[in-house]
């Protein structure tokens, strides 16, 4: 169901940051785990479908190549503030995407994504994002500190300290994992 999370083999975040964690994984992955998954037409298409499948749209947002710049721009704006959570250096994007406000039976808000191609795609996730900043869940979400990989993964541990998403492999690359002893025989 997380197309481009699935060439990492990460914990996936809960609920819906799942969705911006795996969209922040669409971007080229180091280590030769595959292509940019907003590259082409097809290729975005084909994430959106499998990332969306248990989501009830009326509309399947339909990508076409003027959509592909906005999309990478929405990405790398969700990852720059991904990277700064947590920091007052978190920089402000301004997008024109639009949602709806309903109240539920039980009086609450929700917001419901608006907008078709990419606007639809955009206000999903920005609703997510919010979400997750709403319930304390944001700042769990990071990037690999190792410059070849930069995956985004959520952080489960219990003081929120992780730096890699795999700290043997991205860690010890980096040189600021502990080292793990060896002895020969």
């Amino acid at each position: 169901m997380w197309p481009a999370s699935e060439r990492y083999a990460l914990q996936m975040a809960p609920g819906g940051l799942a969705l911006v964690q795996d969209f922040l994984n669409t971007a080229p992955p180091g280590r030769g785990r595959g292509d940019d998954l907003l590259a082409t037409e097809t290729s975005a298409q084909a994430w959106i479908d499998d990332a969306l499948v248990d989501r009830p749209r009326s509309e399947v947002p339909r990508i076409t190549s003027r959509d592909l710049l906005e999309l990478r721009r929405l990405r790398e704006a969700l990852r720059r503030l991904v990277t700064a959570a947590g920091s007052s250096a978190a920089p402000a994007s301004k997008w024109d995407i639009a949602v709806s406000a309903t109240l539920d039976q039980a009086g609450h808000v929700q917001l419901l994504p608006l907008g078709t191609n990419w606007k639809y795609v955009g206000s999903l996730l920005l609703i997510e994002t919010r979400a997750a900043q709403e319930a304390d869940l944001w700042e769990r979400l990071k990037t690999c500190r190792n410059d070849a990989c930069t995956c985004a993964f959520f952080d489960n541990s219990a003081g929120n300290d992780q730096r890699f998403h795999d700290t043997e492999a991205c860690g010890e690359a980096q040189g600021d994992a502990p080292a793990l002893s060896s002895t020969t025989a």
